[in-house]
């Protein structure tokens, strides 16, 4: 395992980390969280200071699924949490980590399955926002025999042969380990209603859920009664918060988002092995989440509300802003400050393959995927 991830304290805060590698009380449990800033907050929200975090984050199961090595750039070697991303998801190194190092619990969220997907030399890559802050995006894209987008029809097919390929290894190889899905939603809503999100928001909102939960049923598929669901109340809580503290966005929900979560966890960490006979999660309603329904045709705007950095297109009204358009607000993303542009992402004007191309290619490498031995 050539890279270790460091242990987190879940008590100092900052943009790039949980927090710096320190001590720890004996007592200390361990919990690792795959998914994004939606389960991290959830600890920074509610900090637990007997728990020992580890945050793995901007890797899609997709990419993780792939064989390591053969890298097509350089990979980072420094320690920031940039760096830390990148390099887990070039050297598919979050799995193995997972093993090496069994923790309590681990929480899945399926928030940054939101980036581009490039596929170089049966290798498939995340390309989230930190392979540009580091100077890496174009040469992978230049290498990249196809790209494909979330709302691509092919990811449902990649999604679920990466977990196929994952999940029996992670069930095997951690058999006392609890495994959480936090069932995190997009939402159009929010909770000050002097804050609008741009036009199309629902729109885009509705058809992202619809992915979503088609991700949570593969989960749910292949972990059994092994996986305990997590999910706030929806009426109350799927609320964009605009005083967020990484700012506006799909998914930076109202503080009572968080304890509610930080009080299901609580009770599934003190509960049994087995979470029960699972369900499967339906997306949420239109008055859940200020949706309008998925079936709609595509209008243009990003899928996810996501700029570069991942962070929702959510603008002001006019009167509360300064004389930049909302179209070149900067807003708060997760891990830093991106611009937040309410127009189609520029990853949509990128080279990529025509989608028929991409689907047989991505066809290929899931039949692949489901063909690929365990190999930690």
């Amino acid at each position: 395992m050539a890279h270790r991830l460091a242990h987190y304290s879940v008590q100092s805060r900052g943009p790039d980390r949980v927090g710096r590698a320190g001590r720890v009380a004996d007592a200390a449990v361990t919990i690792a969280i795959w998914g994004s800033c939606v389960t991290r907050d959830i600890f920074e929200e509610v900090p637990s200071p007997e728990i020992r975090l580890r945050y793995h984050a901007r890797s899609s199961w997709v990419s993780q699924a792939s064989p390591s090595g053969d890298e097509p750039v350089a990979v980072p070697t420094g320690t920031g949490f940039a760096e830390r991303t990148v390099r887990e998801d070039l050297t598919k190194a979050i799995v193995p980590q997972l093993v090496g190092q069994p923790p309590e619990t681990v929480i899945f969220d399926l928030i940054d399955e939101r980036f581009d997907l490039a596929m170089i030399r049966q290798r498939a890559y995340s390309l989230n926002d930190y392979y540009g802050r580091l100077g890496l995006e174009q040469a992978m894209r230049d290498r990249a025999g196809a790209v494909s987008e979330f709302r691509d029809d092919a990811r449902e097919d990649l999604f679920a042969g990466a977990v196929a390929t994952l999940a029996p290894t992670l069930l095997t190889v951690l058999p006392r380990t609890k495994f959480v899905l936090h069932v995190a939603w997009y939402t159009a809503r929010s909770a000050d209603a002097s804050y609008r999100f741009y036009s199309s928001a629902p729109n885009h909102v509705a058809w992202c859920n619809e992915r979503l939960a088609h991700h949570y049923a593969v989960l749910i598929d292949h972990f059994g009664d092994r996986l305990h669901l997590l999910e706030p109340d929806r009426a109350t809580c799927l609320v964009s918060d605009p005083g967020h503290r990484w700012g506006l966005a799909h998914f930076h929900y109202v503080p009572e988002y968080y304890r509610q979560a930080a009080a299901q966890l609580s009770m599934i960490r003190s509960g049994p092995l087995q979470a029960g006979r699972p369900r499967y999660p339906l997306a949420p309603t239109r008055s859940e989440s200020g949706a309008v329904a998925a079936s709609l045709p595509p209008v243009p705007g990003p899928p996810m509300g996501a700029g570069p950095g991942g962070s929702a297109q959510l603008a002001p009204t006019s009167s509360q802003l300064a004389p930049a358009a909302p179209e070149s607000l900067s807003t708060s993303g997760s891990e830093g400050t991106v611009n937040s542009v309410a127009k189609p992402s520029s990853s949509a004007e990128r080279r990529r393959l025509a989608p028929a191309v991409w689907k047989r290619v991505s066809r290929s490498f899931a039949k692949w995927l489901g063909r690929s031995g365990t190999r930690w």
